[in-house]
């Protein structure tokens, strides 16, 4: 990586008491499943893939960020349950929510302004989840944990307030700022 280049992606990060039940849950699938690629991060709702940036770059966009996140009011977001991408990954459920749709849309539309694309997920819906386990997942562990989780229930509400920017490492990664809602508001 160009060291003048960070790598971020954007999303939304529940609180610690919350986050802290998630990790365990990471850290169970890490054990038993050997799926350990979700422990580089903290439990997040993804609104914006990872994509490189320029360091010169970064007050603008904190400011678009900024921007975003003043217009908005902080809302509830109800985690239901679990769900899979059948075959690798096994995931929390996120209630429909309007406000977090358009949070997401908000996301989208500013980062295509400052040119920052991800044609993959471009393509893709949006389907918020917190993830437990991905990409190295193997087949045979997936349909074993699978089985575990599918009847298993799960309830957890939690207010957002903001917009978090995590920044990799180069090992795993970190929140690094957070844009609180409401800034602009009123």
């Amino acid at each position: 990586m160009d060291f003048n280049e960070r790598l971020y992606f954007i999303a939304v990060v529940p609180p610690p008491d919350i986050g802290d039940e998630i990790m365990a849950l990471k850290r169970y699938f890490s054990e038993k499943y050997r799926s350990h690629q979700a422990l580089r991060s903290p439990p997040h709702i993804t609104l914006h893939m990872p994509f490189r940036w320029k360091a010169k770059n970064d007050e603008k966009l904190f400011s678009n960020l900024e921007g975003v996140a003043g217009t908005l009011m902080a809302f509830d977001i109800g985690v239901k349950d679990f769900g899979c991408f059948e075959p690798r990954v096994v995931f929390m459920g996120v209630e429909p929510s309007p406000l977090l749709q358009s949070l997401h849309g908000e996301v989208q539309s500013a980062m295509r302004k400052m040119q920052v694309f991800n044609a993959a997920y471009k393509e893709q819906a949006f389907h918020p989840h917190l993830t437990l386990a991905f990409r190295d997942l193997k087949k045979p562990m997936f349909y074993q944990a699978w089985e575990e989780f599918r009847e298993k229930e799960i309830r957890y509400r939690f207010r957002a307030e903001g917009v978090d920017l995590l920044r990799h490492d180069g090992k795993i990664w970190h929140p690094f700022r957070r844009f609180f809602f409401g800034a602009n508001v009123g």
